[in-house]
Parts: structure tokens; C-alpha cells; sequence
């Protein structure tokens, strides 16, 4: 399985949605970021910025690492990595 993601590109879209054209590329990873705590964990919990929920049990699930593609590269993984450890270093300043 394959699961392909994008930030989107259309803005009426968007704004039907409450999202602007700035933020959205962060919105989508921190999204893709929630879901694969949660395929990979029994219980978890994700507090970022734009995605946020207490402490939820995913025992019982088939645990996972679905690989993730976006429109804008060949490996989100990779985005994902290199955005969290720019996030991360900004944070600690």
C-alpha cells in the first residue's frame, strides 16, 4: 500500500476548508506526522500546532509504516525528517 498526500494547490478549496495558501505545506506534515504515531503505536497522543488530541487506544490494529508520497517529492519521509529537525532546532532556541 501506498498513501499519497498533498498541501493543495487550489485556493477556493482552502478557504473552504479554514486553510490559507501560507501553512499548509506545515499543516499536511504535521497530519501525516499524527497518523503514523498512531499506526504505530497502541495508544497515542499528538499536541503540534495544527493537529492536537489527548491520549487515544489504537490496541488490536494491525501496527504499520505505510510508506508516504507527496505531489512534491519522491519521499515525504525525507521532507518530514529534515522539517521536523528544523522545527525542532528553532524550538529549542
Amino acid at each position: 500500500m501506498l498513501l499519497g498526500v498533498g498541501s493543495g494547490w487550489n485556493r477556493e478549496e482552502m478557504r473552504n476548508h479554514g486553510v490559507g495558501p501560507t501553512g499548509r505545506t506545515a499543516r499536511m506534515v504535521e497530519a501525516v506526522q499524527a497518523v503514523r504515531q498512531i499506526w504505530a503505536t497502541d495508544e497515542s497522543e499528538f499536541h503540534g500546532d495544527h493537529v492536537d488530541f489527548a491520549p487515544l487506544a489504537t490496541a488490536g490494529v494491525d501496527r504499520c509504516l505505510i510508506p508516504v508520497r507527496s505531489e512534491d517529492s519522491d519521499d515525504l519521509s525525507t521532507r518530514l525528517d529534515a522539517l521536523v529537525a528544523v522545527r525542532e532546532a528553532f524550538a529549542s532556541r
